[in-house]
């Protein structure tokens, strides 16, 4: 072997070592960041719960929010939910279009439908 081929042989073996050592560094800010992102996705719906509750307390009544009573949640076939319950002071019973999301609250439930309808739930007045 040749000098040369022993400083490139060496020159090599640090480049291969100063990689390993920024791959593993890498490694561990990705871990850290993985963590710090699921901590943010967990206070995006913690706030999103808060919002839509204070919506409900806020204005009920004003906001077209429709609260159900005695409500169901069912499954269609296809996959698909949607709920059916009752309105208070009204005989029917109301049948929501297919559940676009779902909130929990600490007293209920908040739907939101493919129609961009919002419904609170009560937990006391359920059957699932």
């Amino acid at each position: 072997m040749t000098s040369t081929e022993i400083n490139s042989e060496d020159s090599n073996y640090l480049k291969m070592k100063n990689l390993e050592e920024t791959n593993k560094n890498l490694e561990e800010i990705n871990k850290k960041l993985e963590k710090t992102n699921k901590c943010l996705l967990e206070d995006i719906g913690v706030l999103e719960r808060i919002q839509l509750a204070d919506l409900y307390k806020r204005d009920k009544g004003f906001t077209g929010i429709v609260d159900l009573q005695d409500w169901k949640l069912h499954k269609t076939k296809s996959g698909n939910e949607f709920v059916s319950g009752y309105i208070y002071k009204d005989e029917g019973l109301w049948e929501t279009s297919n559940i676009l999301s779902k909130t929990y609250v600490k007293n209920g439930l908040i739907v939101i439908t493919k129609s961009e309808h919002v419904y609170y739930l009560p937990y006391n007045e359920s059957y699932v």
